[in-house]
């Protein structure tokens, strides 16, 4: 076998940059462990504590969220470069196959009903059904196998279309070399040597590496409009996402095909990591500002990429020096990280959901939370996975069990069994953070108005139905619902109270609806304003075209790929309205045909 390129202790598992990799995949933990502490009015996550959160977590979110996927696809492109080079196009494709095919396949189908029913859960504890268990397992149940998105595995699912396209280009360029004759093909291979020596020494200056990424960031931010690091869960992939990520990884395939010397990584490795501290702490500090200013934005995208380049160069180079030892520690972290990323999803949504009544401020609970999120995921792993067939199919082999065996067993067993006892056993409606703005009850947040709270539920309701009216208040011809929940279950909740979700066809309706709903809330509502039979021609229910339409600047714009077809207003001093996807998550307002509906008071 060929000597492996400098400063790598052998050719095919460079312990520092493995690790690395693990602790990347593990950050997934904190990332999404925090969106569950923003506060509730950010809209970030399916729960969000409403007696513990910070706009400070979002800091944590941003720094990590900043660098974490493209130093996880270059670190992809480098391990991709050395599996093509020690064991050939073939080996390296069969690699990829089993290590990011398989799993990416296997555990969607597991995962996907398993989020479902965790994704359900937060919002109907929060929503006031009087059995969130029940009622998150019906909509798993009925959603079953009809998988939507690639949730948290997108990054895999990139990473498999990256892959292929970077074979391709690596056999077409290897054909060319080959095709030419013998004075082109000189020419062209030393052209090639003197660009990787070129590449070779920029790579190692970690001057010259920070500039060239950040400038290659900055103008791929720029000229598509970005200010920040994208995701996309859809099946159909985002072209100019794909082209970004397929970037990152040439910069790794590069680094490693130009035998660049990784030692040198090291070199001011602390002086860059402190450096991309001010540097997320100068984009943090601009990013309101560049919203109105160009000025001020090319500023935050220009320390944005500062930031993202100094991370991955600092982190390369401190991994290296601390973890390339190859300890039993660092080789458990990086081998248990892929079992822990692919199963820490649902658990970050249910843990702080039911750790919701416990009286701990925002920042012991968000780590306590991360801690009980991990210990199921290590638990898990040493108890079924590392010894198992499991293991081998995520990692290429299996362990021998060790000691902790036992301890982790036990382990499962009491941390699943709280969680499961948590959600079978939720607290009462009545022992639940209120539901309204603030933590508010309709009576102080509506002081002047004649209520009804809550509106009854009527007799002959469906079960999956009266969870989404149960804590709903009347005022006036108007039900107000602050469950949390996609357009069509909007709609029907409506129709099982007697009415219909509201339309607002005139100034003077929207301004009323508006002024009631702004103390209720702190997000959207679901309006009866769609444009689901022919987009771009937003219609009433009753076939209405729209004769006021208080849509938000640049709104409605049919983003993203499954596009945008229902109508929410936002709550807020103006009137504004904005196009969401049918299946997003909000409140409701129903409008209904008189008063004398409501006037039976609950007891």
């Amino acid at each position: 076998m060929n000597e492996p390129p400098p400063g790598l202790s052998g050719p095919e598992r460079i312990h520092g940059l493995d690790a690395l990799r693990g602790v990347l995949m593990l950050l997934g933990i904190v990332l999404h462990t925090a969106l569950a502490y923003f506060p509730p009015e950010w809209e970030a996550w399916a729960f969000q504590d409403p007696r513990a959160n910070s706009e400070q977590m979002g800091i944590v979110v941003e720094a990590i969220h900043l660098f974490r996927m493209p130093a996880f696809f270059l670190l992809s492109g480098f391990f991709g470069a050395l599996l093509w080079k020690y064991r050939g196009a073939k080996g390296m494709l069969q690699n990829r196959f089993s290590r990011l095919v398989l799993p990416f396949v296997v555990f969607l189908l597991v995962l996907w009903p398993l989020c479902v029913f965790c994704f359900s859960f937060g919002p109907a504890l929060l929503g006031g059904a009087e059995d969130p268990f029940g009622q998150a397992t019906q909509e798993m149940l009925d959603t079953g196998f009809a998988i939507e998105n690639t949730m948290h595995l997108w990054f895999l699912y990139y990473l498999v279309f990256v892959v292929a396209i970077f074979a391709i280009l690596v056999a077409t360029v290897g054909l060319l070399e080959r095709s030419f004759s013998r004075s082109v093909g000189k020419f062209l291979r030393l052209f090639v040597e003197d660009l990787s020596d070129l590449l070779k020494k920029a790579f190692e200056s970690p001057w010259l590496f920070v500039l060239l990424i950040a400038t290659g960031n900055a103008l791929f931010w720029t000229i598509f409009g970005w200010r920040d690091i994208p995701t996309s869960g859809d099946w159909w992939p985002n072209l100019t996402i794909l082209l970004y990520y397929l970037g990152a990884y040439g910069f790794g395939w590069l680094i490693f095909s130009t035998q660049v010397d990784l030692v040198r990584f090291k070199d001011r490795a602390w002086t860059l990591l402190v450096l991309a501290f001010v540097f997320t702490a100068l984009r943090i500090a601009t990013s309101d500002w560049a919203e109105g200013s160009a000025r001020v934005r090319h500023f935050n995208v220009g320390v944005s990429s500062l930031a993202l380049a100094a991370y991955t160069r600092s982190l390369i180079g401190l991994f290296l020096r601390l973890a390339n030892s190859g300890t039993h520690g660092w080789r458990y972290l990086s081998d248990s990280s892929y079992w822990v990323y692919l199963i820490h999803l649902p658990l970050t949504v249910v843990v702080p959901a039911v750790m919701m009544n416990w009286s701990l401020p925002v920042w012991p609970k968000f780590f306590l939370a991360m801690l009980l999120v991990s210990g199921i995921c290590w638990f898990t792993y040493e108890m079924a996975v590392r010894a198992s067939v499991v293991g081998r199919f995520l990692n290429g082999r299996r362990y021998p069990r060790s000691r902790l065996w036992k301890g982790s067993v036990v382990g499962t067993l009491l941390l699943v069994g709280w969680v499961a006892h948590g959600m079978v056993h939720p607290p009462g409606v009545e022992d639940r953070p209120s539901p309204w703005a603030g933590g508010e009850q309709p009576q102080t947040l509506l002081p002047g108005e004649e209520l009804v709270y809550p509106v009854l539920v009527p007799p002959g309701t469906e079960d999956d139905e009266a969870p989404h009216v149960s804590r709903c208040v009347g005022v006036g011809q108007y039900v107000f619902c602050p469950s949390r929940v996609d357009a069509l279950s909007a709609s029907e909740a409506c129709v099982s109270l007697g009415g219909h979700l509201a339309s607002l066809e005139t100034e003077e309706e929207s301004r009323v609806v508006q002024a009631l709903a702004n103390p209720l809330y702190d997000h959207g509502l679901w309006l009866a304003l769609s444009d689901r039979e022919l987009e771009g021609q937003w219609v009433w229910p009753d076939g209405e075209e729209l004769r006021y339409s208080p849509w938000s600047e640049y709104e409605p714009n049919d983003w993203g790929e499954r596009g945008e077809d229902c109508a929410v207003m936002y709550t807020e001093e103006e009137v504004r309205w904005n196009d969401e996807h049918c299946e997003g998550r909000n409140a409701f307002v129903c409008e209904m045909p008189c008063r004398c509906t409501l006037e039976a008071e609950a007891p």
